[in-house]
C-alpha cells in the first residue's frame, strides 16, 4: 500500500510541476505593462524582370521575329579587306657537335604561333668531328601571314564570360529572340574556300550577315571598379541591311537584388553584416539581355507610332 501511495504521489507531484511551469511561462509572455515582441519585417521581394521580357516576346512577334547575329567581346571593326604577306626569314644556331652526319629536311608547315601560317622550312644541318668543330643548323622560313585578323578581347576569366554570355543568349531567346551563331554562318558561307588560299574573311563575314541576319548585336564588356556589378557593358544594336542604328546602351547591367542583415557568432560575440542576395554572374547576363530587350522595344513601338 505504501509503494502504491508513493507512486500516485509522484504522479502528482510531476502534474503540480507542469502546471507550475505552463504558469511561468504564460506569466512571462503576459506580463503587463510589456510591449509584445515584434517580428522582423521581411525583406523586400526581388524587383520582377518577367513584364519586360513578355513586352519584348509580344513586339518582337509584331515584327516577324528578326533574326539577330551576336558579336561577344569582339571588335567589329571598319576593316573591308583582309591582308596578308609573303615573307621569309633565317635564323643560325651553333652548338657543340654530338653527331657525325649531314642532313637535308623539308617541313611543310600550317600554323605560327604569331597566326595563320603556311609554307615550307628547310633544315640543314652539317657536322665535323675535327677538334674545335661546331655543328651549324641553319633555317630558312617562307610563307604567307595574315595581318589584320579580328581578334576576341581577353577581359575577363574565361569561366565568367561563359556565365555572363550563356544567360545573356537564353534570356534573350525567352524573350522569342531568334540568335544566329556568327562562326556558322561565317564557315557555311566560307564552305567551298581551298587549302592555303588567301581568303577575304571581312568580306565573307558581311555577305554571311546579309544573307542569314537582320540585326547585329555588338557586346563589348569590361571589369570596372566604378559599377556595382563590377564589370560595364557596351551594347550596339545595328540593322544589318542598312547599317542603321538601333540603339546604343551603356549599362552595368546590376541585377536587382536585396540586403539582407545576417549575424555571425565569433571570439567578440556576435556581428552583424549584410548580404547581398540576388546576385550571380548569370543574373548580371540575364539583365544585360533584359536592358537590351527594353531598348529594342522601345524602338519598335516608337517607330510604330
Amino acid at each position: 500500500m505504501k509503494r502504491t501511495l508513493s507512486t500516485v504521489s509522484l504522479v502528482a507531484m510531476t502534474l503540480v510541476g507542469a502546471a507550475s511551469l505552463d504558469q511561468v511561462a504564460i506569466a512571462q509572455e503576459m506580463r503587463e505593462g510589456v510591449p509584445t515582441t515584434l517580428q522582423r519585417r521581411p525583406p523586400p521581394p526581388l524587383a520582377d524582370q518577367t513584364p519586360s521580357i513578355n513586352a519584348f516576346r509580344e513586339e518582337n512577334k509584331r515584327v516577324k521575329r528578326p533574326r539577330f547575329v551576336v558579336f561577344w567581346n569582339r571588335d567589329f571593326s571598319d576593316e573591308v579587306v583582309t591582308y596578308y604577306i609573303d615573307y621569309q626569314a633565317r635564323a643560325l644556331e651553333v652548338k657543340t657537335p654530338t653527331i657525325t652526319r649531314n642532313t637535308t629536311t623539308s617541313t611543310n608547315m600550317h600554323t605560327h604561333a604569331n597566326g595563320q601560317l603556311h609554307g615550307t622550312r628547310d633544315t640543314r644541318t652539317t657536322t665535323s668531328t675535327r677538334p674545335g668543330s661546331v655543328d651549324a643548323q641553319a633555317y630558312e622560313y617562307s610563307g604567307t601571314v595574315r595581318l589584320n585578323k579580328d581578334q576576341a578581347r581577353k577581359n575577363l576569366e574565361e569561366i565568367l564570360n561563359w556565365k555572363v554570355q550563356g544567360s545573356f543568349k537564353n534570356t534573350m531567346i525567352k524573350g522569342g529572340a531568334r540568335l544566329i551563331d556568327r562562326d556558322m554562318i561565317t564557315r557555311v558561307q566560307g564552305k567551298d574556300a581551298k587549302s592555303n588560299e588567301q581568303v577575304n574573311t571581312h568580306g565573307l563575314e558581311i555577305n554571311a550577315m546579309l544573307g542569314k541576319a537582320d540585326y547585329m548585336v555588338e557586346i563589348l564588356l569590361a571589369p570596372s571598379y566604378e559599377s556595382q556589378s563590377g564589370l560595364a557593358f557596351q551594347v550596339n544594336v545595328v540593322q544589318v541591311e542598312t547599317g542603321e542604328t538601333i540603339t546604343s546602351l551603356y549599362t552595368e547591367a546590376m541585377p536587382p537584388t536585396r540586403e539582407v542583415k545576417r549575424y555571425e557568432a565569433t571570439d567578440r560575440g556576435f556581428q552583424e553584416y549584410v548580404e547581398q542576395e540576388g546576385y550571380s554572374e548569370q543574373a548580371v547576363g540575364e539583365t544585360l539581355a533584359v536592358r537590351t530587350m527594353e531598348e529594342l522595344t522601345g524602338y519598335w513601338r516608337m517607330m510604330a507610332e
